[in-house]
C-alpha cells in the first residue's frame, strides 16, 4: 500500500455499515419548477436562455429527478476533510470529489471569481429609483408561482421584461432556492436592471457556496435526522455522481416516494436499491475526479477560493487518483457508529438543557446550542403546518397575481384616456383651421357626411373619458378590497 495511507488518516464521518438509513435529503429546488418556467415561455425566449449561462438548465430539466434517498445515502458517506469548499464521498470503495470544478462541469453556470466590489452587493445607490417597482409595481413580495402564471397568461408582452421574469424565477426556484415556496429576490431584481451585468454574474459560485455550506454544517448528530434540508442546486450532487459512476443509470426506477414535488412526468429517478448494490459490490468503474470533456472549466485558478487552505489529506487523495491507486474499503477506516452518534445527540441535548436551566431568567432571544440543528426543529414545524402553509401561499399568490393584473388594466385605461384627449386636440385644431378632415367625420352622422361641431366633440369625449375613469376606479376599488381583505385575514391569523 502507498505510504501516504500510513501517515494520513482518511477517516469517514460514519463507520462502514453504520450510516443512517431510511431517511432522505430534501431539496428546496423542485424538478417541476424548471419545466413550468420553460413551458411558460415562447420558443424564441427559450432560445435566448439557451445562449446564456443558464442554457444547461434546459438539459438538466430532462435529467433524472433528484432522489432524496440517494442524496441522503451519499451525504452520509463523506470523508472528514476540513476544506471549506470541497467534499469527498466514498462510493464503490473509491473516493469521489465534489468541488466548484465539478459543479461548473455539470451545471454550465458561471463559476468564475467575483468581480471587485460585486460579491452579491446588488443594492442600488440611495439616489436611484428602485427597479423593483418597474417590474412588479407596488407589490412587496412576488412568489415565483405568480410570475410563472403571468408568463403563461402573457400578462406582460414586453420580451425584455418576460426574459427578466424568467431569469429571476430560475434563480429563486432552481439555482438559489432556500424555501419550498420561493419568492423573487429584491436584490436580484435590482441587479437585473442591467441585463448584461446580470448574465455575466457568477451565479454558479453563489449557488455552489450555498450548497456546500449546507453540507458542511451537517455533522454526525445532524445527519441522524429523518429529513435533511439542503439549500442551493442540490441536484448538482446527483449529476456529479452520475458522471463519476456511469453504472448508476444502467437501471433506473420510479422514484420510490422520495420526490417531494408535483412532478408527474414519466422521467425516471436513480433507484436507491440499485445504487446500494453497486456500492456494496465495489466493482463499478468510478471516476474519482470527473473529466471535463467540453472544456467548461478553462483554468484551475478560475474555480479556486481565496479563503480555502491547502490540506494534506486532499492533496494526497488527488495525487493518488492521478496515479490510479487501487483504492479499497480498508483505505477509509474510522467513523462513528450509530450508537455513538445517538449518544452524542443525547449529550448535546442534555448540555442544552443544563445551559437553559442555569440561566436566571429566560430572554426573548433564542440561542441555538451547539449540536442542536435548527433544520431539525424547522422540519418538525414545517411537517405539522405544511397544509396550512400551502393553502395560505396559494391564496397570497392569487392576490399578488390579481393585483398585478389590476395594475395592467388601470394603466391601459389611463392610456385610453390620454388617447381620447389627443383626439380632441386634433379635432379642435382642424375645426379651428376650418379644414374638414376625415379624422373627425361623425360616425353618428355618417349618412349625411356632416362634421361635428366643437360642442358635440367635447360632450362625446367627456362621456367616453368618464366611462373609462369609472372603470378604472372600479378596478382600483376591487384591488383595494382584495388587499384589505388579505390584511384583515393576516391580522386575524396573527391573533
Amino acid at each position: 500500500m502507498n505510504l501516504r495511507f500510513h501517515h494520513v488518516n482518511y477517516r469517514r464521518i460514519f463507520a462502514i455499515g453504520e450510516e443512517p438509513s431510511r431517511v432522505r435529503v430534501t431539496a428546496y429546488r423542485k424538478p417541476c419548477a424548471l419545466r413550468h418556467i420553460f413551458n411558460a415561455l415562447d420558443p424564441d425566449e427559450v432560445e435566448r436562455i439557451r445562449g446564456s449561462q443558464f442554457g444547461r438548465l434546459l438539459e438538466i430539466a430532462d435529467k433524472p429527478s433528484f432522489s432524496g434517498r440517494f442524496g441522503r445515502y451519499i451525504i452520509s458517506r463523506q470523508l472528514k476533510v476540513s476544506k471549506k469548499h470541497e467534499a469527498w464521498f466514498v462510493f464503490a470503495e473509491k473516493p469521489i470529489r465534489f468541488s466548484l470544478r465539478e459543479f461548473a462541469i455539470v451545471t454550465g453556470l458561471n463559476c468564475g471569481r467575483f468581480a471587485k466590489r460585486s460579491k452579491m452587493r446588488c443594492k442600488s445607490h440611495i439616489t436611484e429609483k428602485p427597479y423593483w417597482g418597474e417590474l412588479f409595481g407596488t407589490l412587496k413580495e412576488v412568489p415565483v408561482s405568480s410570475v410563472v402564471r403571468m408568463l403563461q397568461k402573457k400578462t406582460v408582452n414586453d420580451k425584455e421584461i418576460r426574459l427578466k421574469y424568467a431569469y429571476l424565477s430560475l434563480l429563486a426556484a432552481v439555482i438559489l432556492p432556500t424555501t419550498h415556496t420561493p419568492r423573487i429576490s429584491h436584490d436580484q431584481a435590482e441587479l437585473i436592471k442591467d441585463l448584461d451585468a446580470f448574465l455575466a454574474f457568477p451565479w454558479g459560485r453563489v449557488s455552489f457556496d450555498m450548497l456546500m455550506t449546507s453540507i458542511k454544517e451537517r455533522k454526525e448528530v445532524a445527519l441522524l435526522q429523518n429529513t435533511i434540508a439542503l439549500k442551493g442546486l442540490v441536484l448538482s450532487l446527483q449529476l456529479v455522481m452520475i458522471e463519476a459512476v456511469p453504472a448508476l443509470t444502467d437501471e433506473s426506477g420510479e422514484a420510490d416516494g422520495d420526490i417531494l414535488d408535483d412532478d408527474k412526468s414519466d422521467k425516471k429517478s436513480i433507484h436507491p436499491g440499485h445504487a446500494r448494490d453497486i456500492d456494496s459490490e465495489g466493482k463499478a468503474v468510478v471516476h474519482s475526479i470527473i473529466p471535463d470533456d467540453n472544456n467548461i472549466v478553462n483554468t484551475a485558478d478560475g474555480v479556486a477560493w481565496s479563503d480555502d487552505k491547502d490540506e494534506t489529506i486532499v492533496e494526497n487523495l488527488v495525487n493518488l487518483v492521478e496515479e490510479r491507486f487501487p483504492f479499497s474499503q480498508t483505505c477509509f477506516p474510522g467513523g462513528v457508529s450509530i450508537v455513538e452518534a445517538f449518544r452524542m445527540r443525547d449529550e448535546a441535548k442534555a448540555e442544552a438543557v443544563n445551559r437553559k436551566n442555569s440561566k436566571p431568567k429566560a430572554t426573548s432571544s433564542t440561542i441555538i446550542q451547539e449540536g442542536v440543528d435548527p433544520e431539525f426543529l424547522a422540519s418538525m414545524v414545517r411537517d405539522k403546518m405544511k397544509g396550512d402553509v400551502n393553502l395560505l401561499d396559494a391564496k397570497i399568490s392569487k392576490v399578488d397575481e390579481t393585483l398585478i393584473s389590476f395594475q395592467a388594466e388601470i394603466i391601459e385605461s389611463l392610456k385610453e384616456i390620454a388617447s381620447k384627449i389627443d383626439a380632441i386636440v386634433v379635432k379642435m385644431t382642424l375645426i379651428g383651421e376650418d379644414q374638414p378632415s376625415q379624422y373627425y367625420v361623425s360616425a353618428v352622422n355618417a349618412g349625411t357626411q356632416t362634421t361635428e361641431d366643437i360642442s358635440t366633440i367635447i360632450n362625446n369625449a367627456v362621456i367616453d373619458t368618464t366611462q373609462i375613469t369609472l372603470r378604472s376606479v372600479t378596478l382600483i376599488k376591487r384591488g383595494s378590497d382584495v388587499v384589505l381583505r388579505d390584511r384583515i385575514h393576516k391580522e386575524l391569523g396573527n391573533k
